[in-house]
């Protein structure tokens, strides 16, 4: 009896030992390592984020999608560590990646609120990606000050992008290669360039009120933010202008101007064919980068990832890209450049190498690609439209659906999933739908004008007989009986108005304009409650469409 006591209580002790230093582990790029967490309350949540794959991983993803969770969970960590632990030297560019990784995990949280991801993600795991963004927007916070210090100029102009909440999640779709632009349309565009100065200018106006009023959106900046054949850091950079429009409340102003002038039945729509076009450029860095190892352009194609990715187009979500994420990741959590610097082309966001050797630039698109390739691991129905593996094949589209002739070719050796015909009933719909919208408002003002025209205009009448009634008791002899307020007209019976005054000898009437001055006034004052409650929601319905996360 006493061997078998002993062996029980060897037992259990070799069981807490070894689960102590499960604790000590973390996941990262496939491998584990120890001691990557501080603090043993950390421990336990970072635990109970790894001990969360027998509860809920398994059972509804496959062994390769929980692992993959686990890696991204664990890149973020570090790399929001990093930004806690430098925030006070990252550049506005750099934290702008923090802010995306806030808004993108705040957008987990409330879906999984809501039951959307209820079958995947369970509350523990809930509860640490919830910790990660209230981190994330923390780190923001203590950063702004040091922001300002850097470049007080920028900061005033764009200081709003941190305030915007940037939890933008669509569901997930695929890309039209349909919409490719032809090279008569690429043409076209290549004499306009889209420098640093005027795209901060036109993002700005989107950000920034002028004279009390929002979305002061100038013809120039729609034209050159929206027109097509574009490509690389200029093409990012239109359809992040797009998303920011979106979230400011300058959607559909924006909707407006591109149904107007035939851009687009939409903001969406546009997107789309952005998006599209874009993928194109996406394939080729890719396989420069993956197959030649030619690293020039990684932060490229990360923004493409993040931008379009966060739109919901899942061609730009591949696994073997969000790998790589994993591998130019070093020690200290940020992504450094693994040669020096060079600057090629307009860039999406301002490059700095910080004094460790990390990139600004690179490190903040990199984290919000890692933010949004989360969100498409996690969410219901991504295996239903991922992209094929390599050495897919497609069938050819039909003749209606081939993209213009001496458009750009498109490598779709890698399985890539073209949807039906999108964006087809375009500017009609649009046109209806913008007009109805600007209608909406001025109809019901016109109601009520209407309304107070019949007021005014039964308020004469009655003047009217009024008066009549006061000629007609003038002109009957011995005037009104002292005895009775009324007199009997052939077909209508009216009160005697009290400033009425008779004598013995003869009546005299004297009308008194204080009740039509009180009708006037009422009615110029009902006119301008009227007049302010219909600017209000007109200003309303543009600001607030989208809310603002004020800070």
């Amino acid at each position: 009896m006493a061997l078998y006591t002993f062996i029980i209580q060897a037992t259990i002790k070799l069981l807490i030992v070894a689960e102590w230093e499960w604790s000590k582990t973390s996941v990262r790029g496939g491998q584990v390592r120890l001691g990557a967490y501080k603090g043993s309350k950390e421990r336990i949540h970072r635990f109970s984020l790894v001990r969360s794959n027998s509860s809920f991983g398994l059972q509804h993803q496959g062994g390769s999608d929980t692992q993959l969770v686990m890696q991204v969970l664990a890149a973020l960590d570090k790399v929001i560590d990093y930004y806690e632990k430098n925030y006070e030297f990252i550049n506005f560019d750099g934290m702008f990646g923090a802010k995306v990784v806030e808004g993108q995990l705040n957008l987990l949280v409330a879906e999984y609120n809501k039951g959307f991801l209820s079958g995947i993600m369970d509350s523990i795991m809930k509860n640490d990606v919830s910790r990660m963004a209230a981190r994330a927007g923390r780190v923001v916070k203590l950063a702004v000050p040091y922001l300002h210090e850097k470049d007080e100029e920028y900061m005033k102009r764009l200081k709003r992008m941190f305030q915007l909440s940037w939890d933008i999640g669509h569901s997930h779709r695929t890309v039209d290669m349909s919409l490719l632009w032809s090279s008569h349309v690429r043409l076209l565009a290549q004499p306009e360039t889209l420098n640093e100065v005027e795209s901060d200018h036109c993002m700005a106006e989107l950000l920034e009120p002028v004279n009390g009023m929002m979305c002061h959106m100038t013809e120039s900046c729609q034209r050159m933010m929206t027109r097509p054949g574009r490509d690389k850091y200029a093409l990012n950079h239109q359809i992040l202008y797009t998303m920011v429009a979106e979230m400011s409340g300058c959607g559909s102003r924006l909707e407006q101007w591109l149904v107007k002038h035939k851009r687009s039945g939409s903001v969406e729509q546009l997107q789309g064919e952005m998006c599209s076009n874009l993928y194109t450029d996406a394939v080729s860095l890719a396989t420069a980068t993956f197959t030649d190892n030619i690293l020039t352009f990684r932060d490229l194609l990360l923004e493409m990832e993040f931008i379009c990715g966060m739109l919901g187009y899942v061609e730009f979500l591949k696994r073997d890209w969000l790998t790589g994420i994993f591998e130019w990741q070093n020690e200290l959590g940020c992504f450094p450049a693994t040669k020096p610097y060079l600057t090629v082309g307009r860039k999406l966001l301002t490059e700095e190498r910080l004094p460790d050797g990390c990139q600004s630039h690179l490190t903040a698109v990199a984290s919000a690609a890692l933010s949004v390739h989360l969100r498409y691991l996690l969410y219901p129905g991504h295996e239903a439209v991922r992209v094929g593996a390599a050495g897919g094949k497609i069938s050819p589209l039909p003749l209606a659906l081939q993209p213009p002739l001496g458009s750009f070719q498109v490598h779709t050796g890698s399985g890539i999933l073209l949807n039906q015909p999108l964006f087809r009933d375009d500017i009609p719909s649009g046109l209806s739908r913008v007009a109805e919208q600007d209608k909406s408002l001025e109809d019901k003002a016109d109601i009520v004008l209407k309304h107070l025209e019949e007021m005014k205009a039964s308020t004469k009448k009655e003047a009217s007989i009024t008066q009549a009634a006061m000629a007609l008791l003038s002109s009957r002899p011995g005037g009104v009986p002292k005895h009775s307020n009324k007199f009997i007209l052939p077909e209508l019976a009216l009160p005697v108005p009290h400033y009425l005054s008779s004598t013995a000898s003869e009546t005299t009437s004297h009308t008194s304009m204080a009740p039509f001055y009180f009708v006037i006034a009422s009615i110029a004052l009902v006119i301008l409650v009227m007049l302010r409650y219909v600017h209000a929601k007109r200003r309303a319905h543009s600001m607030f469409r989208n809310r603002f996360r004020l800070e």
